[in-house]
């Protein structure tokens, strides 16, 4: 299944950055160090697509474009491996890329859509004997205490219930030798989070970008934004002009579309 085709990057494809440039690569690590990984694990909207039950030509083409799995996003940098969000259809994404350790996971938010396959990190607890370190805002990591009251109740101990170390961030943070920038972005009413990583950051959900957060993304070099319009039509955009990205020589930030609505998808 691919999820989508980014000018020749397709998700489930993987794309490097080494030396201060991106490169296409096919399911292959590129080996030239300094390099980060990137692997779109999903780029579906909230529901996937297709959406159950819907008959729209979207949804009944036999397009691979058309077949998309919820958004989360796996990174390799330093010998360490981590995810962006634990979507629903975790499981199946991380059957067809496997990963053979997972250091941590950065969450985004705690819609639905971005949370609920976090019970399916129990195989790597299973294997790696330890905890796995997740990092959310304070908003969020509640919310993931709520949803999942369980993994800190003094019940069913042992297998049967994810082991995780959830902690609190509201500025730049390194973890396992990775250096993390959250950069708080607007969702509907909320404050959510994007990631910067090196000179790529990543975006979802949004509908504003605060200015301070602006500042946050100077000298990225590929972004991955996804913007909601009007009436909560999700779109991706490549309005880098508007929101005055630059890179550190002064030319546009490199934009990488993401993830769009069903009726837009085979375009």
């Amino acid at each position: 299944m691919v999820d989508g085709d980014f000018g020749g990057l397709a998700a489930g494809k993987i794309f490097g950055y080494s030396a201060g440039r991106f490169v296409a690569v096919s399911r292959t690590v590129y080996n030239a160090p300094p390099m980060l990984t990137v692997t779109f694990l999903g780029t579906g909207t909230s529901t996937g697509v297709p959406v159950v039950g819907c008959r729209c030509r979207i949804c009944t083409s036999d397009d691979p474009k058309n077949k998309r799995l919820r958004q989360s996003v796996k990174v390799e940098t330093g010998g360490r491996t981590f995810l962006i969000d634990t979507t629903p259809d975790l499981r199946a994404q991380l059957l067809r890329d496997p990963i053979p350790h997972l250091d941590f996971i950065l969450f985004t938010h705690s819609h639905s859509d971005h949370l609920m396959g976090l019970d399916d990190i129990r195989p790597f607890n299973f294997r790696q004997r330890e905890p796995i370190h997740a990092f959310a805002s304070p908003h969020t990591a509640r919310a993931i205490r709520r949803a999942f009251s369980y993994i800190w109740n003094d019940t069913q101990i042992g297998g049967g219930k994810p082991q995780l170390e959830l902690h609190e961030v509201d500025g730049a943070f390194t973890h396992d030798g990775v250096e993390i920038v959250p950069i708080p972005v607007l969702h509907g009413e909320w404050t959510i989070l994007g990631y910067r990583i090196g000179g790529f950051a990543y975006i979802t959900d949004t509908n504003g970008i605060p200015e301070e957060s602006m500042r946050l993304l100077d000298g990225i070099e590929i972004l991955a934004l996804e913007e909601i319009a009007a009436k909560g039509v999700r779109v991706f955009t490549f309005v880098l002009s508007p929101l005055k990205l630059v890179g550190a020589t002064g030319s546009p930030a490199r934009p990488l579309a993401l993830r769009s609505s069903p009726g837009s998808l085979s375009r």
